[in-house]
């Protein structure tokens, strides 16, 4: 079932670990994404309508989308495999009345639904995956994906 959520914080502190926050709207679960340094000025200059020198590839998206009579309907972070996240975004094509499902990196869709101004959703089993995932330590995590043919027993 999708849920519908909203950007709750953006970390830009430290430079080695900024990430966005999404918190369900109506709710208290919510997942972090991290993300690079660009992307993330690119993320905040969409949040906060900020001027720029050069658009970004997100903004030259959207308008090539609207010059093609086509907009951004919604993204949905579907899953989640191995710590990383998936998503999707949902374009309308006016021309032909149909929706195209396009696979996209989470934090790209973010921004492009930022730009958009198009809702978030995320998909309710991946907050339960992420409370899972999180909740597990390294070693947990190692030993899931240990191969027993590949392993030496002492």
């Amino acid at each position: 079932m999708e849920i519908k959520a909203e950007i709750n914080t953006v970390i830009t502190e430290p430079a080695e670990n900024k990430q966005v926050q999404l918190r369900e709207e109506d709710g208290e679960r919510q997942i972090a994404i991290g993300m690079d340094g660009l992307s993330c000025d690119y993320l905040m200059c969409a949040l906060t309508k900020g001027e720029k020198s050069t658009p970004s590839p997100q903004e030259v998206m959207f308008n090539c989308l609207l010059c093609l009579k086509a907009n951004v309907e919604k993204v949905v972070i579907d899953d989640l495999i191995d710590m990383v996240y998936r998503a999707s975004i949902f374009i309308k094509d006016a021309r032909e009345n149909r929706t195209y499902t396009l696979k996209m990196s989470p934090i790209d869709a973010l921004i492009l639904a930022t730009v958009a101004e198009c809702p978030i959703f995320i998909l309710g089993e991946v907050f339960d995956k992420s409370k899972e995932e999180t909740s597990k330590t390294d070693v947990e995590r190692a030993f899931e994906n240990l191969d027993p043919k590949k392993s030496t027993k002492m």
